[in-house]
């Protein structure tokens, strides 16, 4: 409400000074066709441990950071262990970004990648829109 003692042109000015704080809704799009995943670098994935067919992910910031044995080392918190088609992610930060290029890695295939980001945001472990095109 306006305050008595301003005038409309004062009042508007001071309403126009106003900075908001607007952060759109984080989205993420992935092409069924092609497996094509399209995503913001800041949208993050909660911690949860998620198995499909035979894929494993465990997303776990407080874990061990250390490669073990038959893992591969994804340079960024992650390790891909190829044998048992287990993605472990240790960081603070995971990323969809991140969980697709170690999909990918395994070698899932676009269906695979589809159901398990749908999962992820079924779970709640994904704050985002998720749109198969």
């Amino acid at each position: 409400k306006k305050p008595e003692d301003l005038s409309n042109v004062d009042f508007m000015a001071r309403v126009l000074e106003q900075d908001i704080a607007y952060k759109p809704q984080s989205k993420v799009i992935i092409d069924e066709r092609t497996g094509t995943v399209i995503a913001g670098v800041d949208v993050e994935v909660e911690p949860v441990l998620i198995t499909h067919k035979d894929i494993t992910i465990k997303i776990d910031p407080n874990n061990n950071a250390v490669a073990n044995q038959n893992e591969i080392d994804m340079k960024d918190g992650g390790f891909v262990d190829p044998s048992s088609n287990t993605l472990r992610i240790n960081n603070a930060k995971s990323t969809v970004a991140n969980i697709a290029r170690m999909l990918n890695k395994l070698g899932a295939t676009p269906n695979d990648i589809i159901a398990i980001m749908e999962n992820l945001k079924r779970a709640g472990a994904i704050n985002a829109d998720l749109e198969i095109i």
